[in-house]
């Protein structure tokens, strides 16, 4: 009788420490979850591939800060119009290159504004929409082109500049600007 007390002691005296032990272990993997998400750490590194023939590997030739022009891509030249380095008629005036008679035309669209190359009746032009409702009205003028899910050839990415992320829509091909 003494000994089946003695064990059921014991076994209440190893029962606390491993339950203690459990709850510990739980707790420091909540509280190590949480942090994760509460600074959104990413745990796996994210790619985006470009195809080689995207409009945002494309070379374009813009002015740098001290007037000189410089050969870059578009993809630089949008950061350095986002990081307000560049001028935003600037971005549309170093797409002009690009257009040609088949893919007549460049647009790049980002969360905040829009750059466009274009032909219309032989001559080509470049636009930059600086504000929301001019923004607004270049996109319901090019939805039909530039929608990702609706137009293979348009292109999305997202750019992390200043430790926010910018998204851009990318298209390049014809062009039925009015």
């Amino acid at each position: 009788m003494i000994r089946q007390k003695r064990a059921q002691l014991g076994k209440i005296i190893t029962t606390f420490p491993v339950a203690i032990i459990i709850i510990l272990i739980m707790a420091v993997f909540i509280v190590s979850a949480s942090l994760i998400s509460l600074f959104n750490i990413p745990l796996l590194p994210t790619t985006i591939t470009l195809g080689e023939n995207s409009l945002l590997l494309q070379k374009v030739s813009v002015a740098n800060q001290k007037s000189v022009s410089q050969e870059t891509l578009v993809i630089d030249a949008v950061k350095q119009r986002i990081e307000n380095k560049m001028a935003g008629q600037e971005l549309g005036e170093s797409l002009l290159p690009l257009i040609t008679k088949e893919d007549e035309c460049a647009i790049i669209l980002t969360d905040e504004n829009a750059a466009a190359a274009y032909y219309k009746n032989g001559k080509a032009y470049a636009l930059y929409y600086p504000t929301f409702s001019q923004l607004k009205n270049a996109l319901e003028t090019f939805s039909l082109m530039i929608n990702p899910n609706t137009n293979p050839r348009t292109e999305r990415f997202t750019i992390n500049v200043n430790g926010k992320d910018h998204d851009i829509l990318a298209y390049k091909g014809d062009c039925k600007h009015e």
